[in-house]
C-alpha cells in the first residue's frame, strides 16, 4: 500500500497504517442554523485508527495545514486541535522541532436533495440547503512523514456552511478520548454553544 496521504479530492492513497476503508457519516444537529446562540447537541459519528503504543504521551507536536489551507479559519480550527491533543497528554512544540506533526484538512460541500441521507425529509425541507462539513486529522512522525500514527475523520450534515462555527465541535468529537482503540467507529453526543462567525464563511469543497 502506498505511504502517501490522500489528495484533497478524497480519492488518493493513505498511509499504510492509517488507511480508513469505510466511509464515515456524522449527523450534526445545530438549532436555528447556529444563529440564535441557543444550546444544542451535536451527534458525531467518528471513524479513526492509530498505531500509537506506550510512551506517546508528553511528546511534542505541531498542527499544520494541508495544501493551501490557512488564514483565520485555519488558525481557529488548529487551536481546537491543539487544545484537544494537549488535554490528552501531548505538548505543543514551542520554537523547537516537534516529535509529531498533525496535518489538518477540512471543507464543506452542498448535498443534493436526492441524497439517500435526506430521503425522509419533507418536500418543503428541500428549499433549505444542506451541507456536508468534514474534518480530517493525520498525525505522523515529524522526521518520517510516511509513518502515520493516527488518522481520524468526521463528517457532519446541517444547514450551516460556516466552518469556523461548526467544525470546532466536530473536531472535539473526533479527538475525544484520544487516541482510542487501534481501530474504532464511535458516536458522541456533545452539548455545544454556537460560536462567533467569521465574516466570510468558507466555501471549501470535497
Amino acid at each position: 500500500m502506498s505511504d502517501q496521504t490522500e489528495d484533497r479530492t478524497g480519492q488518493g492513497p493513505r498511509p499504510a497504517c492509517c488507511a480508513i476503508t469505510k466511509p464515515t457519516v456524522v449527523t450534526m444537529s445545530v438549532a436555528a442554523v447556529l444563529a440564535a446562540c441557543s444550546p444544542t447537541t451535536v451527534v458525531t459519528h467518528v471513524t479513526r485508527r492509530h498505531s500509537l503504543s506506550g510512551g506517546w504521551r508528553d511528546r511534542s507536536f505541531t498542527v499544520v495545514p494541508d495544501l493551501d489551507y490557512g488564514g483565520l479559519e485555519f488558525s481557529l480550527l488548529a487551536a481546537t486541535v491543539s487544545g484537544q491533543l494537549q488535554r490528552h497528554g501531548l505538548n505543543p512544540a514551542l520554537g523547537t522541532m516537534p516529535d509529531m506533526v498533525a496535518t489538518l484538512r477540512y471543507g464543506a460541500r452542498t448535498l443534493m436533495m436526492q441524497d439517500t441521507a435526506h430521503a425522509s425529509r419533507a418536500p418543503a425541507d428541500f428549499d433549505t440547503p444542506v451541507y456536508a462539513r468534514w474534518a480530517e486529522i493525520l498525525l505522523h512522525e515529524a522526521l518520517r512523514p510516511t509513518a502515520g500514527l493516527f488518522h481520524g475523520r468526521a463528517v457532519s450534515e446541517g444547514p450551516s456552511h460556516n466552518l469556523a462555527e461548526v467544525l470546532p465541535h466536530v473536531i472535539t468529537g473526533l479527538l475525544r478520548d484520544f487516541p482510542g482503540a487501534p481501530e474504532e467507529t464511535l458516536t458522541f453526543s456533545l452539548p455545544v454553544q454556537a460560536r462567533q462567525t467569521l465574516t466570510s464563511p468558507s466555501s471549501r469543497r470535497k
